[in-house]
């Protein structure tokens, strides 16, 4: 990102299941304080779409990757994913480089220039 002059991180951030309701519960649980602003929004087509209608009784934990990019306040653009072929339920992931406070700035990715 630094290299490049990049203010945006993005990535999947994975679940090891396919099963929607522990996407679906996932989702639901990270919603109100992680969902991505209207504009960064996204949403799942056809076969990758991620059925929300059932949640699980129990929260799964959340991955330990994405719980980190959360604490640094990175946003989950939308519901999730179902990538059957890797076996993943995925959550598109961003992070603005910008918002990140100096010290975190400095201990990632050393001295990152601010975008105007």
């Amino acid at each position: 990102a630094s290299r490049h002059g990049a203010r945006y991180l993005v990535g999947c951030s994975s679940l090891t299941s396919v099963d929607p309701a522990v996407g679906a519960t996932v989702y639901a649980n990270l919603y109100r304080r992680h969902i991505a602003p209207l504009q960064w929004r996204t949403q799942p087509r056809g076969a990758a779409a991620c059925c929300l209608d059932r949640l699980l009784d129990e929260a799964p934990p959340v991955p330990k990757l994405l719980r980190a990019y959360l604490s640094l306040g990175a946003w989950i653009c939308g519901p999730p994913a179902i990538d059957r072929e890797f076996g993943t339920i995925d959550f598109l992931t961003l992070l603005d480089l910008d918002g990140l406070s100096a010290p975190v700035r400095a201990r990632f990715f050393g001295r990152l220039p601010v975008s105007c």
